[in-house]
This record gives C-alpha cells, sequence and structure tokens, in this order.
C-alpha cells in the first residue's frame, strides 16, 4: 500500500494515522503498480508513438508504398497511436495528481468522457480495420478478379471512414457511461478524517447502471466475433497458399514472385492474430462478469483480478506499439522500404523483397498478366496457372487510373 504523502512508502502512513484496513489498501496505488505507470507505460508509450509514426512517415516518403494494403494499415497506426496516448496520459495524470487509484478529479468531468469516448472509439476502430484488411486479403486470395474490381483508392477510403463513423456510434454507451461525475466522500468510504486528503474526490464512472451494462455488452461481443471471423478467414487464406504453392514453377521468378506474395499474406495474417491474442485478457475479463452482473470478478479468482487487469493493460499497449516491428520482421519488402525512407537507399534491382517497389504506375491485374506470363509491369512469373498472380492483387502500387475508379 502506498503512501499519501509519499507513493514509495509501503507502510501505510498517512499523516499521523495508520491506514491497516485491508479494505482501504485496495485504494491506493501498490508498489508494482507505481514500477508500471511510472516507468513501463511511459517507455510503452514512447515505443508505440515513434514506431507508429516511423511507419507513417515511410508511407508518406516512399511513394510505392501507397497501396490498399497498406492504406488500411495507416489507418491502424492512426487508431493505435491515439489509443495508447490517452490510455497512458490517463494513468499517468491521474498517479501524480492523486495516491488513490479511482480519483479521477484531475481530469475534470469534461476530460473523463472525452478519454473515454476517444479510446473506445479508437478500440472499434482497430478492431474494424483488421477484420476489413483480414477480408480483403480473403477475397484477393479466393477471389483475386473480384478483388481487383472492388480495389481502389477512394472505395477504401470510404471504408476506412466508415470504420470511424461506426468506431464512434458504437463509443456512446461508453462514454454516456462516463459521464456521470460522482461525488464520493472519503469518510463514508472509511478513511480516518485527518489524513491529509480531500473530503471527497470524483469519479465519471457510475456502477450497477444498465447503459454500463449495456455498453460493456457493446465493447465485449464484437471482439470475440470478429475473432472468430478472422479467425476462419485466415485459415482458409493459409490452405489456400499451402494448395497453390505446390502449382508453382521452378523458375527463380516465379519462386520469387510467390515468396514476395507470401511475405504480405503470412505478415497480415499474424498482425492480426496477434491483436487479438494480446487483446484477448482483457476482453475475457470484461466478458466474464456480463453473465453474473452481481459478480465483478466472474470465474477469475478475486486475489489475482487486479495483476489479471494490470498484466491486460500491459498487453493492449503492447499491440499498439508492435505492428511496426512485425512488418519489418516477416517482410523483406517493408524493410526495403524503411531503409529507402530513412537511409534515402533506392532499393536495387536485383532485390527480391524490393522489386514490387520498381513501378510507379502498375497495373493490379489485368488479362495480359495471364497471357504473357507478367504480374504487372514488374515480376515474371511462368504461366503454369491463374492462380500465380493471385496473390498480388493488392500489393502494387494504386496508380491515378485506379484512383479514379468508384
Amino acid at each position: 500500500m502506498a503512501s499519501i504523502t509519499n507513493k514509495s512508502n509501503s507502510t501505510g502512513q498517512v499523516g499521523n494515522d495508520t491506514i491497516g484496513d485491508s479494505d482501504l489498501s485496495q485504494y491506493f496505488y501498490t508498489k508494482d503498480q507505481e514500477i508500471i505507470i511510472t516507468i513501463v507505460m511511459p517507455l510503452l508509450l514512447a515505443l508505440g508513438l515513434s514506431l507508429n509514426f516511423a511507419f507513417l512517415f515511410v508511407v508518406a516518403r516512399v511513394r510505392t508504398m501507397r497501396t490498399i494494403t497498406n492504406y488500411y494499415l495507416v489507418n491502424l497506426a492512426i487508431s493505435d497511436s491515439v489509443y495508447i496516448s490517452f490510455a497512458i496520459a490517463d494513468k499517468i495524470l491521474r498517479f501524480y495528481a492523486s495516491p488513490l487509484v479511482f480519483d479521477q478529479t484531475v481530469l475534470t468531468k469534461t476530460g473523463c468522457i472525452f478519454i473515454a469516448g476517444v479510446t473506445d472509439m479508437t478500440y472499434y476502430v482497430s478492431l474494424l480495420t483488421v477484420l476489413m484488411f483480414t477480408f480483403k486479403r480473403f477475397l484477393a486470395v479466393i477471389f483475386p478478379y473480384k478483388a481487383h474490381l472492388m480495389s481502389s483508392k477512394k472505395r477504401t477510403n470510404v471504408l476506412i471512414f466508415i470504420t470511424w463513423v461506426i468506431g464512434f456510434t458504437f463509443s456512446i454507451p461508453f462514454t454516456l457511461g462516463n459521464s456521470k461525475w460522482n461525488k464520493v466522500e472519503l469518510a463514508w468510504l472509511g478513511f480516518p478524517t485527518n489524513t491529509g486528503l480531500p473530503e471527497y474526490i470524483y469519479i465519471c464512472f457510475e456502477f450497477d447502471s444498465p447503459l454500463t451494462y449495456a455498453a460493456q455488452i457493446i465493447h465485449v461481443f464484437p471482439f470475440f466475433i470478429s475473432m472468430a471471423i478472422v479467425t476462419i478467414l485466415n485459415s482458409v487464406i493459409c490452405i489456400k497458399i499451402v494448395r497453390d504453392n505446390k502449382g508453382v514453377g521452378k523458375s527463380t521468378r516465379s519462386q520469387s514472385s510467390i515468396k514476395s506474395r507470401n511475405d504480405i499474406v503470412l505478415m497480415l495474417i499474424f498482425t492480426s492474430m496477434l491483436f487479438f491474442i494480446l487483446l484477448f485478457p482483457f476482453e475475457f475479463a470484461s466478458f466474464v462478469p456480463i453473465f453474473d452482473p452481481e459478480s465483478l470478478y466472474g470465474i477469475i479468482p478475486e486475489d489475482i483480478y487486479p495483476s489479471w487487469i494490470q498484466i491486460s493493460r500491459i498487453m493492449t499497449y503492447i499491440n499498439c506499439a508492435i505492428n511496426p516491428i512485425i512488418y519489418n520482421a516477416l517482410s523483406s519488402q517493408y524493410r526495403a522500404a524503411f531503409l529507402e525512407a530513412f537511409c534515402c537507399k533506392e532499393p536495387m534491382q536485383g532485390d527480391i523483397g524490393s522489386s514490387v517497389y520498381a513501378s510507379k504506375e502498375t497495373n493490379v491485374y489485368s488479362k495480359s498478366s495471364v497471357s504473357t506470363g507478367r504480374v504487372g509491369n514488374v515480376i515474371p512469373i511462368e504461366t503454369v496457372s491463374v492462380d500465380s498472380t493471385r496473390f498480388n492483387t493488392e500489393d502494387t502500387v494504386v496508380s491515378q487510373n485506379a484512383d479514379n475508379k468508384a
């Protein structure tokens, strides 16, 4: 338990009084929480913002990175950056303003509502973005020609705008649930009168409210439904990749184009699945009390619940920071683009990972791709089957002609 006058003091002394009641100790930051909030969270915030801004810089700097796929990843980077900024800033600000975990006085009512709305909205935007780019990749693998017809800059921007509209709409119940500016008298909680604490504090969250309960349901169920859909789609994609790889030609060009395609596909699969893995513990903690509103912890043991929530939050923050690392680790194309952006190094023509960036005006899919054995204007492949071109439909540069097509 932390001291009110000195957060590093674990004796629980408050002025001339000692708070030894375990029911009161739960209201104070623990030593572990102090370390997480003052060290771990700022590091994650700096890492998340620097990595996501680096990715945004690469897309802005390297024109050939402006693909349909990357439009979705840019949207994901923006929503992740906004989420981690507001979520962590909220925790740090409250920690330094008050020794009480639940004290939100420093935020004011407007700040509470705004932070709750922004964090919840960006959560939904990230969730919908992951769902959308997984579905787009599914179409590109299973129905490549239809995916090409549906792929355009204008249509993609409309879909991205829709993620923010839906995110805002879904966040309304949670935002309203955090709009109750409740005054809490510390004496009513059992605090001594001469502790040096204010007589009352404010919180902007209402427990046992129908609106809060509805917001929890709206928050949780889209996550588990999306997780099921993404898992199924990724499974189908993986099966299709394995089957199509068996029919690939033996030439170096054919194999290199397939490797380039596989890099992007596997990168997106890993990104989407890691998203759900890292968010699952927190969503699970929110899910189990739905079926037992009288219980705050559900099936999670009460003695480990605080640690569970703390670790779950850290995992959500890691999720906001890790994606650019995944891109560079799993895709030679992205590594080449990062080098070009930050080191001013032009991709070599012989570089397999960079070959897709050699053309500025690449046709994504055309009948000539099958007859001439070329994908766009860059990567020649053997004319073994139409399947060999299927995975290149959304990883090429969006041309001006394509931009004008709805």
